[in-house]
């Protein structure tokens, strides 16, 4: 009865040893999760520019071109900078309906990273087709 005792629990060493492998496991882990947070947040900035792209698709299907196809010369696109938050800084639409969102500090990984989408018309389609570029690109957040 008295070995039995003895036995029960765990000793110090144990438990140091699973503090340790947790320790190393969280370590691992919290860069990983803060990582896949400022990608969620960027997401919001590529968001953003939706009803941009909308307006430019619907300009270009009115006039045939996108050389008009920005918001101080087509009713159809929408003002600059409607859709700021703490994730958005800027939406501006530029010449020939280039679309620049550019994120904050805070959806960026401590950068101010951009998403530019650039217009051209579909061949044969009719549509507008985007390509996408800017410095989210090599950070890997679109």
């Amino acid at each position: 009865n008295k070995k039995l005792h003895n036995q029960l629990g765990f000793t110090l060493l144990e438990l140091l040893v699973v503090i340790a492998v947790i320790g190393v496991l969280a370590s691992l882990a919290v860069p990983r999760l803060q990582s896949q947070v400022q990608r969620a947040r960027f997401v919001d900035v590529i968001n953003s520019t939706a009803p941009y792209k909308a307006g430019v698709e619907m300009c270009f299907q009115r006039t045939g071109g996108l050389a008009t196809c920005t918001p101080a010369t087509s009713a159809d696109v929408p003002a600059n900078n409607q859709l700021v938050n703490a994730n958005v800084g800027s939406q501006v639409v530029g010449a020939a309906g280039v679309i620049t969102a550019t994120g904050t500090l805070a959806s960026g990984n401590g950068a101010a990273l951009t998403y530019t989408l650039t217009p051209a018309a579909a061949a044969g389609a009719g549509g507008v087709t985007w390509v996408a570029a800017g410095t989210c690109l090599a950070a890997g957040f679109c």
